[in-house]
């Protein structure tokens, strides 16, 4: 079970009390967004400016650390960094989304000095900055990119099992959106080959928990949600 940016049903997202959250329902890993402070941090916030969770206009990334702890997201919580946040869950795995190539190093920086790389999966919706992070913090889980996974799914469904291995090779793990562009990835025929592949298939964002519960039966065994605590209850009802 992956929490999206922690349980934020009480708390704002991207912060410890979420997160907090999370862990105690449950979930199995941790997911999180990074930018880059003025000063080089690796700061916990998914969008790139304060005007969604602060009513400020600022980015994150014209701000130092200091002064972005300093500023109240709502009940008093304020943004974590990246290194607070491991250090305050020592045991919890986690998947980092590198929303910016200016966090790179930073993040790569962090994971390194803290020793936890064997807990962390890296993301990005840049094949670039992901490829960077993967090289300078290997051995580390990876995910497959889109430059293998459209290719993959393609050969799958075309019957060309061989092509659609050949497209995910080094890939552990593969998280898809069920739909794309109206086309249905989540087919029994895709689902089977990763599964042959012992490739851990997960989905995002699902909320409804009537699709929690198809996704489960189809084979799925990684759910990227927003409700950590209702994905929980429906695989706890699965046979």
């Amino acid at each position: 079970m992956v929490a999206h940016r922690g349980l934020a049903l009480h708390f704002p997202e991207n912060t410890l009390p979420a997160f907090s959250a999370a862990v105690e329902v449950g979930a199995d890993i941790l997911e999180t967004d990074v930018h880059a402070s003025a000063d080089g941090v690796a700061m916990i916030s998914h969008d790139p400016n304060l005007l969604r969770l602060a009513g400020r206009p600022e980015r994150i990334s014209q701000l130092r650390q200091r002064e972005l702890s300093a500023i109240d997201l709502g009940g008093g919580v304020t943004m974590p960094s990246l290194a607070e946040l491991l250090e305050e869950f020592p045991r919890a795995r986690f998947s980092v989304d590198i929303k910016h190539p200016a966090a790179l190093e930073p993040v790569v920086t962090t994971l390194k000095k803290m020793g936890a790389t064997s807990r962390v999966m890296i993301a990005s919706f840049s094949s670039k900055t992901r490829a960077r992070a993967l090289k300078a913090l290997s051995p580390i889980v990876n995910c497959a990119t889109s430059q293998q996974l459209f290719p993959a799914y393609l050969a799958s469904q075309l019957g060309l099992p061989r092509i659609a291995h050949r497209a995910l090779a080094g890939a552990q793990a593969v998280f898809i959106p069920p739909n794309w562009r109206g086309i249905n990835l989540l087919t029994p025929r895709f689902v089977s080959q990763l599964t042959e592949r012992k490739v851990t298939l997960g989905v995002w964002t699902i909320n409804d928990p009537e699709l929690m519960t198809r996704y489960w039966q189809l084979g799925v065994r990684a759910m990227v949600t927003d409700r950590a605590d209702l994905a929980i209850q429906r695989r706890e009802l699965m046979p």
